[in-house]
């Protein structure tokens, strides 16, 4: 009789395990689609002049202080304060679809910044780690 019972409680166990997989959503489900964020690709100085060279719809955001950003940035770059109350909603405000690259002067700040950064689906998203400091001490062009 006990067995009997086991094998009862087992079976009862095992359906409703099934039916609990079979519930479950699949990739390519409506309900297991959710944004997947970029995951940034980390540069070095020569390697985004190239790109700055290759792809002229590159977006380089630059995300030190407005104060820094006047002594001296990449041209072109824009200026997005890491340090500003409203730096996640102005990141989330850009062009996914653009190739974007991001710094700061020496890499703190922007690897502070890259969870953000990588929440967000762009189409290609790299990381100057280096900041403006590898770039101005690879002798590349800073403007005013």
């Amino acid at each position: 009789m006990k067995n009997w019972i086991f094998v009862c409680v087992f079976a009862l166990g095992l359906v409703g395990c099934q039916e609990k997989a079979g519930n479950e959503t699949r990739p390519g489900d409506a309900e297991s689609e959710v944004a997947a964020g970029s995951e940034a690709t980390e540069i070095q100085a020569d390697a985004l002049a190239e790109m700055l060279q290759a792809k002229p719809g590159l977006v380089v955001i630059d995300i030190r202080t407005p104060a820094e950003f006047a002594e001296g940035h990449i041209e072109g770059a824009i200026n997005i304060d890491f340090q500003d109350a409203g730096f996640a909603e102005a990141i989330a405000g850009i062009d996914t679809g653009a190739p974007t690259v991001f710094h700061c002067r020496s890499g703190g700040r922007s690897g502070q910044a890259k969870p953000i950064f990588e929440s967000l689906p762009f189409a290609e998203l790299y990381h100057f780690s280096g900041g403006s400091n590898a770039w101005s001490d690879a002798g590349k062009p800073m403007v005013k």
